[in-house]
């Protein structure tokens, strides 16, 4: 059995169906109560540190990883039959492109599970190796807030019935559309 584009497109209307009924909750707490919304806000822009957890816990974190890597070598090197994948594709698929695409998915998979198996390794070995990773890592990815955030954020903040009132609509839109479709 296939996937086809059929079953993809449902499950990608019921994912937009649930973020639209968050739309539309968001979206009337923004026009008739917002107080506690800030609330949410704060919560979600706090610092979070799991650098003490992970080094703690870092041999059962590294066998993880180690075992996830592990199987997907396993599966890619000896368990992938292009043929059978071959064999249930749609047949309006040209077959040389789709053994390119399935050659491809092979190469990066194997690959990706190379790099996670070396991590898993030195995750489980001696952690302290990814320090300078970890240190580039969170000077690349910086929590303050950019100035782009901080101008909507404000604009929101000024017009909370305004974008609630939009984000109900457009939420209920796309409920209507996607429930028609569905149905």
């Amino acid at each position: 059995m296939y996937i086809g584009l059929a079953e993809i497109g449902y499950v990608l209307a019921v994912l937009l169906l649930f973020a639209a009924v968050s739309g539309v909750a968001l979206g009337l707490m923004l026009v008739f109560r917002s107080h506690p919304l800030e609330r949410v806000n704060r919560a979600a822009n706090r610092t979070i540190s799991i650098e003490r957890w992970f080094y703690r816990n870092h041999r059962p974190l590294g066998l993880f990883i180690l075992i996830g890597a592990s199987y997907v070598l396993l599966y890619f090197s000896w368990l992938f039959d292009e043929g059978y994948i071959l064999h249930h594709l749609p047949p309006y698929l040209p077959e040389k492109r789709m053994e390119g695409l399935l050659d491809a998915i092979r190469l990066i998979s194997l690959t990706g599970a190379v790099l996670a198996w070396l991590a898993g390794l030195v995750v489980l070995v001696r952690p302290s190796l990814l320090k300078g990773l970890e240190k580039a890592a969170n000077r690349w990815m910086s929590l303050h807030p950019t100035p782009m955030l901080d101008w909507s954020f404000s604009f929101i903040a000024r017009h909370e019935q305004v974008v609630g009132w939009l984000l109900l609509s457009g939420s209920g839109f796309l409920i209507y559309k996607l429930l028609g479709w569905l149905a």
